[in-house]
Order: C-alpha cells, then structure tokens, then sequence
C-alpha cells in the first residue's frame, strides 16, 4: 500500500478544536462499570482507520462469550490534552478498563500523563524514550515486529546472508533496521544493502549485484507499488520476503502476479477464512482494496478480546488465538502477535509453509 497503515509517522494535522466528550456523572452507567475506547474520530487524518477499529470493537462485544461491560467511545483529535482530558473523563464516568489512545504521540502522552489508573491497552507503541506505566499494555500493528517475523521466517527456511533492498522513506529504513537487528541476532550475514531506486543505470547494477552477490535471499522493506516495481529486477533465483505491506489491495489480480513469488506475513483475517476466529465474526463493508482498513477492523476485535481477558484475570494472560494472529503477552508489557507466512501465486496471496521441508 502506498502509506504506513500504522498510524505513527503522519505529520501533524491542524484539526481544529477538538468537542470534549460531555461530562457524565458515573451515576449514568450500570454500576458495573464500563470500558472506554479513545479514538481519533474527530481526525482528518486518522478517522477512516479509527471507524474501522470502532466496529471491531462493538462487533467482538456483540459475540462476547459472556455479558460484557458496556462500551463507551469517547471521541477527539490527535490532540495530547485532548486524549488526557478524555482518558481522565473515562475514568470518572467508572471506567475499568480502557482501549486506545490510536496513535504515537497520543500513547506517549498519556503514559507520561500520570493518569493510568486502570487497565489501559495502547493501540500503538510509544516513543523509545517512554517507560510504561503500571497497567499500562500495548498492543497493535507494529511493522518493526512484521519485520523481525520475517528474519525469522527467512532464517528459518535455510537463508543465511542476506541482501537487503531499502526504501528511500523512514518507514522503509525502521522496517530495514527491525530486520538487520533481528537477522544478526540469528547469527545471520547481511551480504549487501541496495537503496531502492527508478533510475535504469542503477537498476542494471542491482542485476549485477545480485549475480556477484553471495546472498541467499532479498528482503525488500518497501510498500506494494515500488515493491512491484523492483520485483522484476530481483529475479527468480533467490527467495524473496517483505513485510505485509506488499499486500495492499486483493482487487487487482494482475498486480498481485506481479509480485509473483514474494513471501511475507499478514494476519489469519486476511489470510485463513477457514480460521475458526474469522469465521467467528461478520466481515465489514470495505472494498477490497483496502486492506489497511480491514486490518484496523481485526485490530478492534482483538482489542476488545485482550481487555475482557484482562478483566476476567488480571495476574494471568491466556494465548488468545486471535484474528490478528497468535497473541502472547510478554515481559514489557507488550502484546505480540505470531502472524501467517504467505506468499504470492498466480495471482493471489496463499498460505506458506514456516519450515523449509514444509514448503508447499
């Protein structure tokens, strides 16, 4: 897809003032309490994304194995005090748990808020420099965690030097470094890096580096129309993976032969409709090529299935065989998502073997 669907480099978007949830006396509620979700909807940039993880949401609670705590959304912008205000307002209305903020900057924010009372599941990571509060969890679409799966699964099938193409934008070089890091850590050798191009003459010398190259396999860390772009001149020789950026739409079949061969993970929503959670839940109204949208739908179901395991047990976090993929629960706090290996054939995306002895 042409943009990072994780929503953490956007520039900054003036989105005027932003209109606070009102003020609710707690006495509004069940006395149970309920779970407030913070999402930009009042964003430009980020409302369409923000939609789609709102119905997720509602669609989990609406299938929830028991009766769950009612659901309020509290709206805002992007905004830091509009996300602390409303967190804050959350939590006076009788919160016990929370889902959100959506962003970057709104997760850093809060967690250096000092507002963190109940369990909050951050729909994004914050920034290196921040130290998560106590019942403070993160869980969401980080491509850097794409990345390191994808080391993983190249290793793991026999690669062992590898050479890298890296986008020219900072989500590329992330993704790039993500799986360098990871990589090195499997005692793997990073043959050669080439900085992705459209110019002719350094095309013919990515051909030339790749004949006198001694790497074993190409991972390419950019997004679906430069990943097209460069695929023919990667040849057939050597296995190639990417991150799931490369599975932008699954309209246009004759883009998806054009990355014919291409190995990368995405979540079982868009991969295995055979999977006993996908066939759990009703698909949303999104066209098909918009898989960024239906990743953020996935995104909501899941988050609402971690805060009701979070308030079933707080000392004790189950595997939730989620639609977004394996979800395990580590020492940072942070949720990990074990995603699907795939890989592009005659058209579509398909299932891909973990283990080299596996491959179909």
């Amino acid at each position: 897809m042409g943009f990072d669907y994780r929503p953490a480099e956007r520039p900054p978007v003036n989105e005027g003032p932003a209109q606070p949830p009102p003020r609710r006396s707690i006495d509004t509620f069940n006395t149970r309490g309920h779970i407030g979700v913070i999402l930009p909807l009042q964003s430009i940039a980020f409302r369409r994304l923000a939609e789609q993880v709102r119905l997720g949401i509602l669609t989990a609670s609406n299938l929830a194995y028991k009766a769950p705590l009612p659901i309020i959304f509290y709206s805002t912008t992007t905004e830091s005090e509009r996300i602390r205000e409303a967190y804050d307002r959350a939590v006076l209305d009788g919160a016990k748990a929370v889902i959100g903020p959506l962003t970057r900057r709104g997760v850093s924010a809060l967690a250096r808020s000092g507002l963190i009372s109940v369990p909050t599941v951050a729909l994004n990571t914050p920034y290196a420099d921040v130290i998560l509060p106590q019942q403070t969890y993160v869980f969401g679409l980080q491509i850097e965690s794409e990345a390191r799966q994808a080391a993983e699964l190249a290793f793991s099938q026999g690669g062992r030097k590898v050479l890298v193409i890296v986008g020219e934008t900072a989500l590329s070089r992330r993704i790039s470094q993500a799986f360098v890091n990871q990589w090195i850590a499997l005692k793997g050798d990073v043959a050669d890096q080439f900085l992705y191009t459209t110019d002719p003459s350094d095309l013919v010398n990515l051909r030339e580096l790749l004949t006198e190259t001694v790497a074993d396999v190409v991972f390419v860390s950019v997004d679906a129309p430069r990943a097209r772009f460069i695929r023919p001149y990667l040849g057939n020789d050597l296995p190639i993976y990417a991150t799931s950026l490369v599975y932008a739409s699954n309209a246009e079949r004759t883009e998806l032969y054009d990355l014919n061969g291409v190995r990368f993970l995405d979540m079982p929503w868009l991969l295995q409709e055979d999977h006993p959670a996908v066939m759990a839940y009703l698909r949303p109204t999104i066209d098909s090529d918009a898989l960024d949208e239906e990743r953020f739908y996935a995104l909501g179901i899941d988050a609402f299935r971690i805060v009701q395991a979070l308030l079933d047990n707080p000392s004790y976090f189950p595997e939730i065989d989620g639609v977004t993929g394996t979800i395990r629960l580590d020492e940072r706090q942070y949720f990990t998502r074990q995603m699907t290996p795939a890989r592009f054939a005659w058209g579509r995306a398909r299932l891909f073997a973990r283990q080299r002895s596996e491959i179909e």
